[in-house]
This record gives C-alpha cells, structure tokens and sequence, in this order.
C-alpha cells in the first residue's frame, strides 16, 4: 500500500472525507458538501540516502467551511477545531511511519471553490520499502 492508500485508510477509519492531487484538481473537486475534510496535495519525493526507505514532502490540509462574514472569534474556534482534528490524525500517522524533523502547522484561510479555513500540517515522512532477493 503507497503511502496516498495508506493516508486515505486512516481518512476512512475516522470517518473523514479525503480528497488528492494536485491544487488545480482539489480545486475543482472541493464543494460545501465535502466539508469538513482532509486534503493532501501531491507529495514531493525527497533524496534520501538509504536504499529501503522513500522519503515524501507532506502537507496535509484539515479544512472546514468558513461561514460568509463570520467573525474573528468563531473562525478562531474553526481553526482550533482543525487543529485538534489535525493532532489526532498526525498521532495514527506516527504509528505506521516515521516522521523525520518537526511537524510544522499553519492557519489556512483562503478560497478554493469555497470559502475554507482550517489548518495545514508539513512534514517529512519516512516510508520504509522492502527487497526481497531471488
């Protein structure tokens, strides 16, 4: 199982919506009826210095829908909400892999095809690759 299959595993196991790809396409694909979700735009593959394992650049966004002139109190309360949604996946991630470095978390605000806010999670994660001699 790559390491999208194994992310969206976890999405499903805690009843999440997951979306994947690039920006172009989580744009065209995100709507009000798909948040709350997790998306996670395409990894970048990092040099590594070890045969067995891959190594992958992770940004992980924890949006919700930000109601149209809400104000700074309750889209602080979105953003917390985010974070601790964010906290609790990251710990089921640090159970199958290894996260090399700090886990980096900012505020998201922004438009995609609607007005979302939450929180994104960047970091590296160690996948461990097998081979098996003939």
């Amino acid at each position: 199982m790559n390491i999208v299959d194994s992310i969206g595993a976890i999405c499903e196991r805690f009843g999440e919506r997951f979306l994947f790809g690039y920006p172009e396409t989580v744009n065209s694909l995100i709507n009000n009826d798909l948040l709350p979700c997790i998306v996670m735009l395409m990894p970048t593959i990092l040099p590594n210095t070890y045969a067995l394992q891959n190594s992958y650049a992770i940004n992980l966004y924890f949006l919700d829908l930000q109601p149209y002139m809400e104000d700074d109190f309750n889209k602080f309360r979105i953003i917390e909400q985010q974070k601790y949604r964010a906290n609790n996946f990251l710990k089921e991630i640090k159970k199958k892999y290894n996260i090399q470095g700090s886990i980096n978390m900012q505020v998201v605000d922004f438009e995609y095809n609607v007005q979302a806010i939450g929180v994104v999670s960047s970091f590296n994660l160690i996948e461990n690759t097998y081979c098996y001699a003939n």
